[in-house]
């Protein structure tokens, strides 16, 4: 096998196991989230596909948005004060985190967006899992408006589509997202839905995340790890 054939196979080998380790749902179900310390819970949404999604607000004004599906930790992303995500680990014997080298660039500007509809993303990302130690990614790619709105309950949010692609080396190919940005019209509040990964140049695998409610402190679904919709 030729130096080449080997690191092509290696960046699908490491881009796979980054695109099932996000997706899989984990052990340990609990009824309840336990919010992190510094950390003040804000919403629970539920989506479907049986998926919660947490979000909290943390010190320095940083977010956090712990996801459950069918009771079972899927993992955290961590986010800026301007919701530039810096962070993606699961929680599990299989675990992996996907972390921003700091000054390498900008996965997702709020206030681009909702100034000029758009922003381009970039920036350098390491990933680590039981056995890769540091391996770095370059992110590309553009978060831009679709041009409308959705209500979630009672909200409303303007929609926008992340196109975010993250590759060993330029040109090569990688793992490749397309993913839902809901933003609250209303106040502080980034939300993720629909979303979808290509590995290389294999098939597309999609996942209904769809937000269909969003529970406030004192609501029965607030903190929930169990959705009220496709549980069944």
């Amino acid at each position: 096998m030729t130096h080449a054939a080997r690191h092509t196979g290696w960046q699908r080998s490491a881009a796979l196991a980054l695109g099932v380790l996000l997706s899989a749902p984990m052990a340990l179900a609990q009824d309840k989230i336990r919010v992190p310390d510094a950390c003040t819970a804000v919403a629970t949404v539920h989506k479907n596909s049986c998926v919660t999604t947490s979000v909290m607000q943390c010190a320095g004004s940083t977010w956090q948005a712990l996801t459950y599906r069918r009771g079972k930790p899927q993992g955290t992303t961590h986010y800026d004060r301007d919701w530039a995500f810096v962070k993606w680990e699961t929680h599990d014997a299989n675990s992996l985190t996907m972390e921003h080298v700091p000054g390498s660039g900008i996965s997702m500007n709020i206030r681009d967006l909702m100034d000029i509809g758009y922003h381009d993303a970039s920036g350098d990302f390491l990933m680590t899992t039981n056995i890769i130690d540091g391996q770095r990614y370059v992110l590309s790619g553009r978060t831009e408006h679709t041009g409308g709105t959705v209500m979630v309950g009672d909200e409303e949010f303007l929609v926008f589509t992340a196109e975010r692609l993250f590759e060993r080396d330029a040109g090569a190919g990688g793992l490749a997202f397309t993913l839902d940005i809901l933003v609250s019209l209303s106040r502080e509040l980034v939300i993720e839905g629909r979303w979808s990964r290509r590995v290389m140049d294999g098939d597309e695998e999609v996942f209904d995340y769809t937000p269909v409610a969003v529970h406030e402190r004192g609501d029965p679904g607030f903190l929930s790890t169990m959705s009220e919709y496709g549980c069944e």
